[in-house]
Parts: structure tokens; C-alpha cells; sequence
């Protein structure tokens, strides 16, 4: 090529040049962008990780820590927001229920105690009652005697009203009072079977070996009816009679 062919040639490859220095510059500007939205995005990630670690994790723990506290410091009772995903609100519920027991035992420790203490107050008057009259209905003592020893330390124990012993008379076929307390003189008192167990009047058998001698009446007010270790403590006491009768 001539000369001027040349100049035009280097001229197209220099306005090339400026092209691609152009693009390449533009280019360069819209991968700054990016990258600063990039970086944008990271900061603003990170921020909303922290905020959501935060509150979904490090909140509820806090929480449950100063519940811990609250009971530490003896303040039973204390609950705690339950509103938390799933995993925590099943721990704070199972840390409310907690609390809450606590609360119940310490308040109702008083009344433990207190029934404990009667429980005991109980067993030893049921012992004691046991032991002596074991020991007075094995000295001699005509069957009535028995029966009349035995009203007098019975009654008052289980806080009854009144009461008989009625024996059984294998000659005459029939069941006699043979001591009572508390009731009229000619009172006439139903023969009862002794499993029978009504709100005022009480029945215990007598027996000895499976052999029936009689029954034990006892009459308790409305608000006095015995319950169920009583009713245990007077059959074992109706079978010491018993041995007592037949002695």
C-alpha cells in the first residue's frame, strides 16, 4: 500500500483502540457498581443475621437466664414468654411448668409439714392405742369385763359417739349387748351384718379364727365418719377382743 493508505489504516486502528479503551472503561465502571452493591448486600446480610441471631437466639437465652435468676433469688412462680420458634418455646414452657411446681411445693411446704406431722401424730396414737390395749384385754377379765375395758379406751380414740359390743349366745341363738356406752339403757339395737358400714353407725366383726363371736357398734356424728385407718385400727383392735374373749 501507498502511503496514505497507510496513515488511514493506522488512523482506523488508533480510533479502534479508543473504542475499545471506551468499552473497556465503561465496563469498568459498571464492575465498581456491582461490586459496591455486592458489598452493600454482605453489610446489610450481615446486620440482619446479627439482628435475627439476636432475637431468635440470644434474646430467648437471656430471657431464660433471668428466670433462672428470678428462682434463684427464691421469687417461685415466675413465667416466661412462650412465643418463640418452636425449639425454645418447648424449653420455656417445660421452664414455666417448672416454676410454677416450684411454687406449688413452696408454698404448700407448710402443709406438708403439717400433715406429715399429723400422719405421725396418728401412727403413734394408733400404736400406742394398739400396744395398750393389747396388753389390758390379756389380763383376766370375764368377757364383759372385756367388752366394757375394751369401750372405754376405744371410744374416746376414734372420737365416736357412742357404742356396744354385742356377743354372740350360742345357746339361745341370738346376739347380746353385753356393754355399752352412750346409749339408753333400753335401746334396742338392730343386729347388723358386720361388713356393713353406714355415714353414722359403724360396724367391726368380732371373731376368732374365722369364727364369728360378736360384733363391735360404734356411732359417730355427721362430721366425725371414720375413715380408712381407722377402720383398719378397729378391726385389728375387734380381733384382739376377740382373742381376749376367748382366752
Amino acid at each position: 500500500p501507498d502511503q496514505i493508505k497507510l496513515y488511514r489504516f493506522a488512523a482506523n486502528i488508533e480510533l479502534f483502540l479508543q473504542a475499545m479503551e471506551h468499552a473497556n472503561e465503561k465496563n469498568t465502571l459498571w464492575l465498581r457498581r456491582f461490586q459496591m452493591i455486592m458489598m452493600g448486600m454482605i453489610f446489610a446480610a450481615a446486620g440482619l443475621m446479627i439482628i435475627w441471631h439476636y432475637a431468635w437466639i440470644i434474646r430467648p437465652l437471656e430471657t431464660l437466664r433471668d428466670g433462672v435468676k428470678t428462682i434463684s433469688q427464691g421469687r417461685f412462680g415466675v413465667q416466661i414468654d412462650t412465643d418463640q420458634i418452636s425449639e425454645f418455646a418447648q424449653v420455656n414452657k417445660g421452664f414455666n411448668q417448672m416454676s410454677s411446681r416450684l411454687k406449688t411445693l413452696y408454698t404448700d411446704l407448710e402443709g406438708q409439714v403439717a400433715r406429715q406431722t399429723q400422719d405421725l401424730a396418728r401412727q403413734n396414737r394408733d400404736l400406742t392405742l394398739l400396744y395398750q390395749t393389747t396388753r389390758d384385754l390379756h389380763q383376766t377379765f370375764t368377757p364383759q369385763q372385756a367388752a366394757e375395758e375394751f369401750l372405754k379406751r376405744t371410744l374416746p380414740a376414734v372420737s365416736a359417739e357412742a357404742g356396744s359390743i354385742r356377743l354372740w349366745d350360742n345357746e339361745r341363738k341370738r346376739t347380746d349387748i353385753v356393754a355399752s356406752i352412750g346409749l339408753p339403757d333400753d335401746s334396742d339395737e338392730p343386729d347388723t351384718a358386720p361388713d356393713t358400714t353406714a355415714l353414722k353407725h359403724a360396724v367391726f366383726p368380732i371373731s376368732y379364727q374365722e369364727e364369728e363371736l360378736g360384733v363391735l357398734n360404734l356411732y359417730f356424728s355427721d362430721d366425725l365418719k371414720p375413715d380408712n385407718n381407722d377402720n383398719e385400727l378397729l378391726r385389728t383392735l375387734s380381733g384382739q377382743l376377740g382373742v381376749s374373749i376367748v382366752n
